[in-house]
């Protein structure tokens, strides 16, 4: 998988000439550049008489004639148009010279069924239709349909493996004299996820995407459908066996929840994109329901939030970072991500400010995501502070490896494997969830259901994006949410965003393509919040030394649409402990120092 991810920048500009293909390539050998892509008159010698094939072959290419022609789907990726441009290559050496017609064509445009053709991927024909229709989502195909040759599969990387079995094929079934030909009965068919095959088909005139999200869970997405559809998909589940457990409606957008004994499923209708997201894992723990949410308020606790200060004092990666506390109405706690490893003992230190007495109820860890800065605490903590601690529920979403460029990979299991470790619920969040955790909803904007299949080329955007709300107040996440995952949080919810106070996104550093965040600006725009809290120290706090003028200008840009329209901006800062009671008054926040020297 790497190999073709590693390549795609260098293959942008020779791609541009993939239609017609045939005429790049064999342009040295046909000056003409025809389509058919067949070599000049001086250069190919007097056909021979055809050979009779053998009874069922399907003969690809004999005496230097080509018999079939490429087709792939227009829209498909620079990953797949690498490779049909491998299959060229391996067709044209393994016919001795011969070429064939390369063509992109949109989804669902007439086709001749007569025409002999290699189909790649979802074309819309009937024949890649039958074929896809008879695998499941995790599955990859070769096989013969009608006069069509079918490549075919859900997932890019599924689809690319395909392309290459195909290449063997060639390979295997070429002889000495430049034929190829394949038996009419030839099917290869693998399983690449198959976690996704446990992923009921919704049935749409366009076919999904898939793709591994980790943890045992697979996405699929669909793409050109309505909420009839997705209300129909619903539907089928039920009359499949999965029972219903929640669901939530946010504008135009709907999530449901469903399950049976060994699965669970759920699904988003994205209106924006007339998106349907879905995505089956094995099943674990399930969400809390509302009415499964009882407590009992702790006389002398008000509900609190905490922005935990650095314990380093620096301008780089080091001076990253992002811990907050909230404690509940019962005096049970809410933390989320907690920093680097050496986090730990000042995290329990100030826990303990809250908790002086008997074991700690973490009612609910949430990780934004796997960066060091934000989920290396609990690796830490937990080893060394579970005895002291009663863990409910860990909340995040990881990525699996295959869905990120190698500049952004982290493959740390250390933070899960310590929460399970525990025996608490691990739940992997989905867009759309929502977590009445005693008197404070959480509520999940955005995950990787909401991003992938596109390449996580920044890691960022594996970050969770919700909101808590709490004692009538509303504060919105922002992890280390790039300018890509802003994009969908605008186009999905708009003014939905508005919040009373927001964690600045990225601890206010560039995160992003190049120097402008548009989006962010814009969603900065919409939430409009009362109090920003900076997750960084002071000395990294809005920091340009040494960055060019355009650098320091983009910096101020983006951070004052968050910070200009708010009245208070409070610093995590190196050894300070910022603390807002909640229901908030405005200028009441509290900055404690001292508590992790007791």
């Amino acid at each position: 998988m790497k190999r073709h991810i590693r390549l795609l920048p260098v293959l942008l500009g020779l791609l541009l000439c993939l239609v017609p293909l045939a005429g790049c390539r064999a342009e040295e050998e046909n000056p003409s550049g025809s389509l058919t892509g067949t070599a000049g008159p001086e250069e190919t010698p007097e056909p021979e008489e055809p050979q009779e094939p053998a009874a069922g072959d399907r003969v690809l290419a004999e005496n230097r004639q080509v018999n079939y022609g490429i087709v792939y789907a227009e829209e498909c990726s620079a990953t797949i148009k690498e490779s049909v441009t491998y299959l060229y290559d391996a067709i044209k050496k393994r016919s001795d010279g011969g070429v064939t017609t390369v063509e992109a064509v949109e989804y669902g445009a007439e086709n001749d069924p007569d025409a002999l053709q290699i189909l790649i991927g979802d074309v819309g024909t009937s024949e890649s239709n039958a074929v896809m229709e008879a695998i499941g989502y995790g599955d990859w195909t070769v096989r013969f349909s009608g006069n069509k040759l079918v490549v075919a599969a859900y997932s890019e990387y599924a689809l690319d493996s395909a392309i290459t079995e195909l290449i063997q094929q060639i390979k295997q079934h070429a002889d000495d004299a430049g034929r190829i030909a394949f038996p009419s009965t030839l099917n290869v068919t693998k399983t690449f996820d198959e976690t996704a095959n446990h992923l009921p088909v919704y049935d749409s005139a366009r076919l999904a995407q898939t793709i591994p999200e980790g943890d045992d869970t697979s996405l699929a997405v669909i793409r050109g459908t309505d909420m009839e559809e997705y209300d129909w998909y619903l539907s089928k589940l039920e009359a499949l066996g999965y029972e219903y457990h929640t669901g939530n409606t946010i504008g135009e957008n709907c999530f449901a929840t469903y399950y049976n004994d060994d699965y669970v499923i759920h699904a988003g209708f994205y209106a924006y994109e007339s998106a349907a997201r879905v995505t089956v894992e094995k099943r674990t723990a399930l969400v809390g329901l509302e009415e499964e949410n009882v407590y009992t308020p702790q006389d002398g606790v008000t509900t609190k939030l905490s922005m935990m200060g650095l314990s380093v004092a620096s301008s780089g990666y080091a001076g990253n970072g992002m811990a907050y506390v909230m404690q509940l109405a019962d005096g049970s706690l809410i933390l989320i991500d907690g920093g680097f490893y050496s986090s730990a003992d000042r995290l329990y230190a100030y826990l303990r400010t809250l908790v002086p007495e008997g074991k700690i109820t973490i009612a609910a860890w949430i990780i934004t995501h796997n960066d060091g800065d934000h989920s290396q605490c609990m690796a830490t903590f937990l080893p060394k502070y579970g005895e002291e601690v009663v863990l409910e529920q860990v909340i995040a979403n990881f990525p699996h490896s295959y869905g990120y460029l190698d500049s952004g990979t982290n493959e740390n299991s250390a933070p899960l494997s310590a929460a399970r470790a525990t025996g608490c619920k691990v739940i992997k969040a989905h867009t759309g969830q929502k977590f009445y955790i005693r008197n404070a909803e959480v509520e999940i904007l955005y995950s990787l259901d909401s991003y992938l299949p596109e390449t996580l080329s920044i890691f960022n955007n594996s970050s969770l994006v919700f909101t808590v709300e709490a004692e009538g107040e509303r504060i919105l996440f922002m992890g280390d949410a790039s300018d890509e995952a802003a994009e969908i949080l605008t186009n999905m919810y708009g003014d939905y965003m508005k919040s009373d106070i927001l964690q600045l996104a990225h601890h206010g550093l560039r995160n992003g393509h190049g120097l402008n965040m548009p989006n962010t600006v814009e969603l900065y725009g919409i939430v409009r919040p009362e109090v920003v809290l900076w997750p960084t120290s002071w000395e990294a706090y809005l920091n340009t030394e040494n960055q060019t003028e355009d650098y320091q200008m983009a910096i101020f840009t983006w951070n004052c649409m968050a910070t200009d329209g708010a009245r208070e901006v409070y610093i995590a800062g190196g050894d300070e402990m910022t603390v807002l009671e909640l229901p908030y008054r405005s200028f009441s926040a509290v900055k404690l120092t001292g508590w992790d020297q007791a």
